[in-house]
């Protein structure tokens, strides 16, 4: 319905009062009493006017809004109204009358009297007679000499202010009375209840064993929660008028705000309760502040009936909340050597929504905005410049803004244009690439799991496979190397058969040679004696050779040194993944661990070469020891030529079979050590293995309390990657390795024995295409990893993970607008271009909307649309209507681009006269005509908790 005031007001706007930034959180008190109160009047002063006071101390209070509030009576509303206008014509306070009203109803223990506070409508057309015709109007409980009820108006002296009651039922009547029978009362007046003292605390008894509140008294207080529009009360009375299942018979009703007053009745009330938290010496509140976010009129505090949650448009406490840190509002845009468009436009901390026709300014407005915090980053996002036919380049006035701390600070902002959301829902990739990060915000506890497993897959468990593939194929190529090695030898048993043949042949010389036994096995032990030690001189050299690169002789005092060797420490799980602080201090431990370890190496170095050579001295005086003993045996011996030729015969076949059993010793070492990098690597694949079940099972194991979006997490291989991997094989031909079905590896059966498909890679026996590379084939199948993605879910639809999305493009676009609005540590503005485009109805209402009005709580959202659904439904702080110039649609001063910029509240009828379009209504009045579904939009909200 028209509010009543607009006549009133037709082309007047007082912009202290409806402010261009729109809703503001400001400090209202609509229960303070006048001197002359009619009931309790204990002001007083000792100079001057008691009047005078009373003004001075409202206009001098941080309160702007209040109830000037007397029994039955709106007199001394009007006496203030004159006196202050007086002293304080340009004050920007509000006023509106409050009459305080005693009904009949108790229903406290206390047996007081339920109160109610009529706020009326201070812009009603004449509103002195038709206050008046309503307390005419208004009858009491009393009655005179002829059985008629008393009029409140027929109230005169203190007594019978003191004495009067009145009934829901006459005021009811009145209302109707005096306004007509066919009205919304809220154009008029907003009934509050008291719900503390002068309340509707119900009296308490026992039935069956539980506390409830006494029937009769409950049927009353749920009756005249019915008939108010909201309460007096304090913040502990939030929970329970909030509740829609509050009345006693269960029945739904609409939550109710709760609003807390000073009732002041003195100038030291004044002094100690008005605009201010007060605690008793017990610790116990008596007087809170209530905050109103709203334009300062009737329409605004209309709008605490509207959205009546704590926190949306009241709120009682000590600072409201949504309080922004100013370095992440911006307060204002600024445009310089343009006359295109105004000088500044002021913003909302909260929610701004920006409205117009077509080619109206709106999307260029936000561009600008986008641009002036971040050129590169819009133009990025947006290539073709800030409106239609105009390029970046096109550009060539100033354009800057100002954040909430006055300063031109860099800033940053989320920038989403027309249509983005649709081009974005057409590259699902792009937003499953969105989750990673949201989630990772929600539970740092998975980012740090999943950022450490990164590391420790690339830098342990892989590097550990890959280092020990590389070992192994050098260590099975020098197996290859030694067995070829046992072949030039010869074979073994044919050896043994020479040396039985040879040690035959010696026996029958020595009897010619008349070599006795003693002689013969003598010689022989000193030969296998000195053939030992050569044997052991050979090693020693051969030692010595593999040292040689690690030792160098000091020519100045001819000693030996080891050249410089550094010790590195690796860690498995890698330590990359721990606090700094923690990391650089291990980091400095093995810097110190390092060098001794250093220093015991080269010590241990220099010991081991010394002891050879002191051995290698040993050895060739105890062969020169041998010769020169058993001089005559050898002489004797090697007179006989042919035996001696026998016997180095015999030698050499006996090198040769220790050279054998050398190398077969050799070869089960290195076949042992092949074994030993086959089963490290099975068990790296393992840990690899049991690092990522764990991040599965801490995952599954979260508490995830969004009930719009859930995630999940999916761990397998990639399947383009492990087609890529598997068609590096010849698949054509059987293995044990080539699952024919499926063409692909079989990964389980290379991971449960590498060293199996190791053999196999080596012995070429497993083939790969002509261009590649065996040992690498093998590293990269056996550091082949499981690849680790996030899906998300929203309403049964899901989009991430290694299935194709099952959302909608519409749905995703919903998704990754809701994923961005979910973003907890992102509180620079969102600035975002008509999503309307890009989603269906229901998703705006019953998912953007609840959205929206959560996100402008931490971070500012600048929004344009055509949707009152969005503008309307997430209730926004300001709207900025835009206008191009035009011969039907004139700006002022011709200007191309203008903008009106309030509050939903701001409402003007229409001015047909008035040329200049913006000047022409309210607020409201631009949003119905211009927004899609703008009036029903407003009923919509207005009606939203009505059963």
């Amino acid at each position: 319905m028209t509010n009543p005031a607009n006549k009133n007001n037709q082309n007047l706007r007082d912009t202290r009062l409806n402010d261009p930034r729109g809703s503001l959180w400001r400090k209202w008190d609509l229960h303070i009493h006048t001197p002359e109160t009619k009931k309790n009047d204990q002001y007083k002063t000792a100079t001057g006017d008691v009047w005078d006071l009373f003004c001075k101390k409202l206009e001098e209070s941080d309160v702007v809004a209040f109830g000037i509030t007397d029994y039955f009576s709106v007199n001394n509303y009007f006496t203030f109204i004159d006196k202050f206008k007086v002293k304080y014509s340009n004050s920007l306070k509000v006023f509106f009358p409050n009459v305080e009203i005693c009904t009949s109803d108790v229903v406290n223990k206390a047996a007081e009297e339920v109160n109610l506070h009529l706020i009326f409508n201070p812009d009603i057309p004449n509103l002195k007679t038709k206050l008046g015709e309503f307390l005419s109007n208004l009858k009491t409980n009393g009655t005179n000499s002829s059985n008629r009820n008393i009029k409140a108006s027929e109230l005169s002296t203190k007594e019978d202010f003191e004495k009067a009651t009145t009934t829901r039922k006459f005021i009811e009547e009145a209302i109707k009375d005096t306004f007509g029978s066919k009205i919304d009362v809220t154009d008029y007046l907003i009934i509050i209840a008291a719900s503390n003292n002068d309340g509707i605390r119900t009296a308490t008894e026992k039935v069956g064993g539980k506390v409830r509140g006494k029937q009769r008294k409950v049927v009353i207080t749920d009756e005249i929660d019915k008939f108010s529009h909201g309460f007096f009360g304090n913040s502990n009375n939030i929970d329970h008028f909030s509740n829609r299942k509050r009345l006693d018979n269960g029945e739904e009703i609409t939550p109710k705000p709760v609003i807390s007053g000073s009732d002041s009745h003195s100038f030291d009330d004044i002094d100690n309760f008005l605009g201010k938290k007060v605690v008793n010496a017990k610790g116990e509140t008596e007087k809170e502040i209530t905050w109103v976010k709203a334009d300062l009129s009737y329409e605004g505090l209309k709008q605490i009936i509207y959205e009546p949650i704590s926190g949306e448009r009241v709120f009682v406490g000590v600072v409201p909340p949504g309080e922004k840190s100013p370095d992440r509002v911006i307060h204002k845009i600024t445009f310089t050597n343009t006359s295109d468009f105004p000088k500044e436009i002021l913003f909302n901390d909260n929610l701004c929504s920006i409205i117009g026709s077509r080619s109206s300014g709106k999307s260029a407005l936000l561009a600008y905005l986008a641009y002036s915090v971040d050129p590169d980053y819009t133009k990025r996002i947006k290539p073709d410049g800030p409106a239609a036919n105009i390029s970046w380049d096109d550009v060539t006035f100033q354009v800057a803004v100002e954040w909430g701390n006055a300063l031109n600070q860099q800033g940053k902002v989320v920038y989403i244009p027309q249509n983005h959301l649709a081009e974005l829902s057409s590259r699902p990739e792009d937003i499953t690439a969105m989750i990673k990060p949201v989630l990772f915000e929600k539970h740092s506890e998975i980012r740090q799991i999943y950022e450490r497993l990164q590391i420790d897959v690339r830098d342990t468990y892989n590097k550990i496979v890959t280092d020990a593939v590389t070992k192994w194929f050098i260590a099975k190529e020098e197996v290859r190397s030694l067995e070829a090695e046992i072949k030039e030898q010869g074979d073994k048993t044919a050896i043994d058969k020479v040396i039985a043949d040879f040690e035959k042949k010696i026996d029958e010389l020595k009897k010619i040679a008349s070599l006795s036994d003693k002689d013969v096995k003598a010689y022989k032990t000193l030969s296998q004696d000195i053939h030992s030690k050569k044997v052991r001189l050979a090693k020693i050299e051969e030692e010595l050779g593999e040292i040689q690169g690690f030792v160098y002789r000091d020519s100045e005092n001819e000693k030996d040194k080891v050249i410089s060797i550094e010790a590195r420490v690796s860690f498995v799980p890698a330590i990359e993944s721990l606090p700094p602080v923690l990391q650089k201090q291990i980091i400095q431990d093995i810097s110190q661990w390092s060098t001794t370890v250093s220093s015991l190496v080269q010590k241990k170095i220099l010991s081991y070469k010394s002891e050879l050579d002191k051995e290698k001295s040993r050895i060739q005086s105890e062969i020169k020891t041998l010769h020169d003993t058993n001089k005559d045996l050898i002489e004797k011996c090697k007179k006989n030529e042919q035996l001696q030729d026998f016997i180095d015969k015999l030698d050499k076949q006996k090198e040769r079979k220790s050279a054998i059993e050398k190398l077969s010793q050799e070869i089960i070492d290195k076949n042992t050590g092949l074994r030993d990098l086959s089963e490290q690597i099975k068990k790296s694949i393992s840990d690899r293995a049991l690092a990522l079940e764990n991040l599965k099972t801490k995952f599954t194991a979260l508490k995830q309390t969004d009930s719009k979006i859930s995630f999940g997490i999916e761990i397998q291989f990639n399947p383009q990657k492990f087609e890529v991997l598997s068609a590096r094989f010849n698949r054509k031909e059987s293995s044990d390795f080539i699952d024919r079905d499926k063409d692909l590896l079989k990964l389980d059966s290379i991971r449960s024995d590498p060293h199996k498909f190791l053999e196999a890679m080596f012995a070429k026996k497993q083939k790969v295409l002509i261009d590649e590379n065996f040992q690498l084939c093998a590293k990269d199948t056996l550091s082949f990893v499981e690849e680790i993605r996030f899906n998300a879910t929203m309403e049964n639809d899901t989009i991430g993970g290694f299935k194709n999305s099952s959302m909608t493009e519409g749905k995703q676009a919903l998704f990754a607008l809701t994923l961005l609005l979910n973003k907890e540590s992102d509180t620079w503005p969102l600035l975002i271009d008509q999503p309307e485009d890009d989603l269906d109805s229901r998703s705006m209402y019953f998912s953007i909307v609840p959205y929206l009005k959560e996100q402008k709580k931490r971070r500012q959202v600048i929004m344009i649309s055509h949707n009152a659904n969005l503008v309307v439904g997430a209730d926004s702080e300001q709207i900025i209507v835009a206008n191009q110039h035009g011969d039907d649609r004139k700006n002022r001063n011709n200007q191309k681009f203008d903008y009106l910029s309030g509050s939903l509240e701001y409402t003007k009828e229409r001015d047909k006269t008035q040329e200049i379009v913006l000047l022409s209504c309210g607020i409201r009045e631009h949003a119905c005509d211009i927004l899609d579904g703008g009036e029903a939009a407003f009923e919509k909200r207005k009606d939203k908790y009505n059963i």
